[in-house]
C-alpha cells in the first residue's frame, strides 16, 4: 500500500490545506500588500470542499465498507514491524528482526520465515514448530518491539503530528487523534480525511515531493467533517470510522484574517468557522467614515507565496 516516504512529504499536504484568508476594506488608503495576481491554477481553497450532504454520504459509504471488512483478533504483522524473538536455551535465535518488504524475517537455522499477515501468536507457534526439528520441546517467545506496518499520517494542529502507528486491529479516527496527543487550541473545527483506498486507486494523485498542487486527490476526494456544524450522528460515524494504513488526517489551524484600510479597528483576528465577510467587517468595528461603500477587496494567499485578489460589492457581501 502506498504511504508517504517522509514526514516532510506529509507536511506538504498539510501546508496545502492551511490557506489563510486576508480581508481588506479599502478606500483612500492603499494597504501595504503584494500586488494582486490572477488566482493560481490548481490552488486549494478550504471553501472548495464538497457540500456537507455529499460528505455525509461518502463518509457513511466508507464507514459501511470498512466495517464490513473488519476482522477480529490480535494485531496483524506487516513489513516494517520489529520483532523481538527469544528461544529458551538457544541464544542464536535471541535477537530483534525487522519484517522485510517481502513479509519475511531472517533467523539463524530457520533462514527466511514468512510472518506478514499473521498474528504474534501464529508466528510464535510457527517458530516453535520449526525449531522442533533442531531441539526437544522448544520454548519460543515473540513480541512486537516496534509497530511500523500499519501507520496513519496525522498533520496540522495536533500535539504530535507525524506517522501514527496502529497497535491494535480496527483502530478508529478517535484512536489515532488521541495517539497524536489530541488537537491544539489553535485547531479549526474542520477535519480532513484522505482515505487510503482513494490514494491507492489513483497513484497519479499522490503528491510529489516538490509539488503539493499535484495532489488532485486531496482537492477532490478528501472527506471533510466540520465538528461545529455536523450533527451528532455524523460525528459519531466519523470518529468511530476504522482507519487503514495509508490514511491521511489533516486538522488545519483556525488561522487569522487581517482587516486593514478604512475600518474602525484594523488588525489581525481569528478566522472562525462560518465567518462571513460582513461578520469579518463587524469584528473589525465596521467601516470608518472615509471608506468607500462600493467595493471590498479580498486578498487570499495562494501557493508559492502568491496572492490573489477579488473585488466584492459591499451590497452583495454576505
Amino acid at each position: 500500500m502506498k504511504r508517504f516516504n517522509s514526514i516532510a512529504q506529509m507536511r506538504q499536504v498539510a501546508a496545502a490545506v492551511a490557506v489563510s484568508a486576508v480581508m481588506l476594506g479599502c478606500a483612500h488608503r492603499t494597504p501595504a500588500v503584494p500586488a494582486p495576481v490572477a488566482p493560481t491554477a490548481g490552488g486549494l481553497a478550504i471553501t472548495a470542499a464538497p457540500q456537507p450532504a455529499e460528505n455525509t454520504a461518502r463518509l457513511q459509504q466508507l464507514a459501511d465498507q470498512r466495517r464490513s471488512q473488519q476482522s477480529q483478533g490480535d494485531y496483524v504483522l506487516g513489513d516494517g514491524d520489529l520483532l523481538a524473538v527469544q528461544a529458551y536455551d538457544l541464544a542464536d535465535i535471541n535477537q530483534k528482526v525487522r519484517v522485510e518488504a517481502d513479509g519475511c524475517i531472517n533467523l539463524p537455522l530457520l533462514n527466511r520465515v514468512s510472518v506478514a499477515g499473521k498474528t504474534v501468536a501464529e508466528v510464535q507457534s510457527d517458530l516453535t514448530r520449526r525449531l522442533a526439528a533442531y531441539m526437544f520441546n522448544p520454548h519460543v517467545s515473540v513480541q512486537v518491539d516496534e509497530y511500523r506496518s500499519q501507520q496513519v499520517a496525522v498533520e496540522g494542529a495536533v500535539q504530535r503530528p507525524g506517522l501514527i502507528s496502529q497497535t491494535v486491529r480496527n483502530a478508529t479516527v478517535r484512536d489515532v487523534l488521541s495517539a497524536a496527543g489530541g488537537t491544539m487550541p489553535t485547531a479549526g473545527s474542520r477535519i480532513y480525511l484522505i482515505p487510503a483506498e482513494t490514494r491507492v486507486a489513483d497513484a497519479r494523485a499522490v503528491p510529489s515531493a516538490n509539488d503539493v498542487t499535484s495532489d488532485v486527490t486531496f482537492r477532490t476526494e478528501a472527506i471533510v467533517v466540520d465538528t461545529a456544524e455536523s450533527d451528532l450522528t455524523t460525528q459519531r460515524t466519523f470518529f468511530g470510522l476504522p482507519v487503514r494504513s495509508g490514511d491521511v488526517l489533516v486538522v488545519p489551524a483556525t488561522g487569522n484574517f487581517i482587516a486593514d484600510g478604512w475600518v474602525e479597528k484594523p488588525g489581525t483576528y481569528p478566522l472562525r468557522s462560518g465567518l462571513t465577510l460582513r461578520g469579518a467587517l463587524a469584528t473589525a468595528g465596521g467601516l470608518s467614515f472615509p471608506a468607500s461603500k462600493s467595493t471590498i477587496r479580498i486578498f487570499q494567499a495562494g501557493v508559492n507565496g502568491q496572492m490573489s485578489m477579488r473585488e466584492v460589492p459591499l451590497t452583495s457581501a454576505a
